[in-house]
């Protein structure tokens, strides 16, 4: 059979048949769809998946276009059947039972793809656009959401969300209601959900809604309670002065209590309970948002609001408790470490002074008990499991609780600990993000990205997602999404006036870590721009000369800025003691490195056994390796220790482990740990081959082959990070959108 002659005769008849002109038809039809979803998909929010099952179906409906322009003439007629070319007939012949058929199967065949591709991307787009629930709905579980601001002012916003969260605080004391802590319920605020989807979303089955209105002296809140269908179960509204909102937040708990269970536990009663001046307790709600919000410049508005309360009233005792706690977060003010436990301490006492059994005032005695050195980690769980036991749904107390049983080595009691706090706030982004740590440690990074990147779809996902974000790819060697995360924290806290100048410090970075020096000076000359004293910027460019290998630079860097380590937070004493070790002054290391290292703390982290590694490599290079060995031991058992606790399996762990054999001497041992190393992920060249602990190495085959992997790696993250900075200048976008919102400001002005 001559096959030639056959496709010959059948793309004759196919052209006969005018069947290129039903394909070229459908082919420009299918891809002027294919143009307009690839415009508006991304504007109605549906994924980029059903993009591509756009695609699919259009491959699936070719099939079903051929056999049809095979079959059928389309004319001003109608739909009349294609004539055979042997039957010799000049017309199209009308259509016969069969065809009817036919056309009704091609009819079905094309209606199911396009119906199952609608289904599809419509679930998508369902899926992508809005979270699933966190957890089961537990019996009696409830939401507070954030009362609506009714009133003419809109700065009353805060005095709204206070009454939310002070009846919040009273629907905790029913022993057996299940209520969602604030930063969950308060995470969707503003969001266009309704009530049933919003319990499901935050695994609850009623929801309290209400709105606030203020004028003046007079208060009229308005609260309802309504289940995860919609229903109203209760509603009222309470005219009152302001100098009886504590009364209406208590009837309001006492009403919803009553709504849904007789059979309720009735509530603690706080005999030390206090009623402050009005006046006194809006500074205090004011100085509570701030410090929640960590917004820029959070710490020292907070403080004013706090000093205010407590000038107005000074027998208040929460806003000592609040002062205190401002203080100790207060991680950008690095040079007042010490001065600011000081009054920390002060505060605390004054607090639990004027009522024992303050819940805000024990956790801020956990919370200063794990600060302090050298830290007292019982005393914190006791305190802190206290404050717990009197309001478990206090902001930051069950955090710091799992981060006291953590650094007592008790790793799984911490994430339980983190685990049972989510399934009351699990939207809260500091115990997601500590949970999400733990993962990591673990070797999970596929169960900490995901956590982490849930949070991002917040309305506002705080500064502490992006940058633990950013963390966790810089350490499992993924610094294409390191950099772009950075960028989205840098836009997000914008403008550059007012943005953290961690973010541009960070981003700075992970440029370093691509060898990517031009792009890491400049976003770390941004970042000191803004914070040009502060000791952990500092730090951040000693870490960048390091990973240059430009010890020199980084002597001076320290020697420079005359920082006093004993009123330093002890970690930057710690790196200013390894940078006088690299930079060939060991034993001013050993001094700087033994005053500050904790040899027998409970659970060291990876930075802390990176600088006891120092203190034995300067060991070595005075001679004593008596001591140096010491050290080296103890590393090797905090390490074993970690591994038994299900953690230390992340590659900076991995990547002590290599070093710690690579200081003794043990090269075998350290090129097996160098392999594992590299397998998990870490590609951190420029830390390995700029360090001078680890020249001796560098003449070994096997290391170099090794460096080699990590080098082709690093390459090519650096091209393709080259490749997008190519398209899209960063830093001229950011001066674009200054400039914008400049412009803004003065018309509104």
């Amino acid at each position: 059979m001559d096959h030639s002659c056959s496709l010959v005769a059948f793309l004759h008849e196919a052209r006969r048949r005018g069947v290129f002109k039903v394909a070229a038809l459908y082919i420009v039809g299918a891809w002027l769809v294919i143009q307009v979803a690839d415009v508006f998909y991304p504007a109605w929010q549906v994924p980029e998946a059903a993009l591509r099952l756009l695609l699919v179906a259009a491959v699936l409906g070719f099939p079903i276009a051929f056999v049809f322009g095979w079959m059928f003439d389309v004319s001003v007629s109608g739909i009349r059947r294609t004539p055979s070319a042997v039957s010799g007939e000049g017309m199209a012949r009308p259509l016969r039972r069969s065809d009817y058929l036919t056309l009704a199967g091609l009819a079905v065949a094309a209606v199911l793809i396009g119906y199952g591709v609608t289904q599809r991307t419509l679930k998508m787009a369902r899926e992508d656009g809005a979270p699933r629930a966190l957890v089961e709905k537990p019996p009696n579980s409830i939401a507070v959401l954030p009362f609506v601001n009714v009133s003419d002012d809109p700065s009353n916003e805060y005095f709204s969300d206070g009454i939310s969260e002070e009846i919040l605080h009273r629907l905790s004391d029913y022993r057996d209601m299940h209520v969602l802590a604030r930063q969950s319920s308060f995470a969707f605020k503003g969001a266009n959900l309704d009530a049933p989807r919003l319990s499901d979303v935050l695994g609850v089955r009623y929801l309290l809604q209400g709105s606030v209105r203020r004028d003046g002296d007079q208060l009229r809140i308005s609260a309802q309670l309504v289940d995860d269908t919609g229903f109203q179960v209760w509603s009222e509204i309470y005219d009152r002065k302001m100098s009886g909102v504590f009364a209406i937040q208590t009837d309001i708990a006492a009403a919803v209590a009553d709504s849904l269970a007789k059979t309720i536990a009735a509530s603690r009663v706080d005999p030390r309970a206090y009623d402050p001046d009005i006046d006194a307790y809006q500074h205090y709600l004011l100085g509570r948002e701030y410090l929640r919000s960590r917004t820029p410049g959070y710490v020292t508005t907070a403080i004013e609001h706090f000093q205010q309360a407590v000038a107005i009233d000074p027998n208040y005792p929460e806003p000592y408790a609040g002062h205190a706690i401002a203080l100790l977060l207060d991680r950008g003010d690095a040079a007042r470490y010490v001065d600011r436990l000081e009054e920390a301490e002060a505060l605390i006492d004054t607090a639990l002074s004027l009522n024992p059994d303050l819940a805000i005032g024990l956790a801020a005695k956990g919370f200063l008990l794990q600060e302090q050195r050298p830290p007292d980690y019982r005393g914190a769980e006791a305190a802190l499991r206290a404050a717990v036991a009197i309001d478990p749904n206090l902001p930051g107390a069950r955090n710091w609780l799992g981060n006291a049983l953590a650094l007592q080595g008790l790793s799984t009691a911490a994430l339980e600990e983190w685990n049972s706090a989510l399934a009351h706030d699990p939207l809260d982004p500091i115990l997601a993000t500590n949970a999400a740590v733990r993962y990591a440690q673990a070797g999970d990074f596929g169960d900490a990205e995901k956590r982490l990147l849930r949070l991002l779809d917040l309305p506002n996902p705080p500064g502490i997602v992006f940058g633990e974000l950013r963390s966790l790819y810089d350490e499992y060697g993924r610094f294409v999404e390191a950099i772009d995360i950075g960028k989205q924290a840098v836009l997000a806290h914008f403008p550059p006036d007012s943005a953290p100048w961690l973010h541009f410090s960070f981003l700075a970075v992970s440029y370093a870590h691509l060898g990517i020096w031009e792009q890491a000076d400049y976003w770390q000359d941004r970042a000191e721009a803004l914070a040009p004293t502060e000791p952990g910027t500092l730090m951040r460019r000693g870490l960048i000369y390091r990973l240059k290998g430009e010890n020199r630079e980084l002597a001076a860097l320290i020697d420079a800025q005359g920082l006093d380590p004993a009123r330093l937070p002890p970690w930057i004493g710690q790196v200013m003691g390894a940078i006088k070790v690299v930079t060939g002054q060991p034993q001013e290391g050993i001094e700087l490195l033994e005053a500050r290292l904790d040899m027998y703390e409970s659970d060291p982290g990876d930075l802390s056994l990176d600088m006891m590694q120092s203190l034995a490599h300067a060991y070595m290079r005075t001679g004593d390796k008596q001591r140096a060995a010491e050290v080296i031991d103890h590393v090797a058992d905090a390490l074993e220790l970690r591994q038994r606790q299900g953690v230390g399996r992340n590659p900076g762990s991995l990547l002590i482990v290599f070093q710690n054999h690579a200081v003794a001497g043990e090269v075998d041992s350290a090129l097996a740990a160098l392999q594992t190393l590299i397998e998990s992920g870490w590609p951190d060249y420029y830390w390995v081959m700029n360090d001078l602990r680890w020249a001796g190495l560098r003449a070994n085959t096997r290391f170099q082959a090794l460096m080699a992997r990590v080098k082709t790696d690093i390459n090519a993250q650096r091209a393709r990070v080259e490749q997008i900075d190519a398209k899209q200048d960063f830093a001229a976008l950011l001066e674009l959108r200054a400039t914008a919102d400049a412009n803004a400001d003065q018309e509104r002005r």
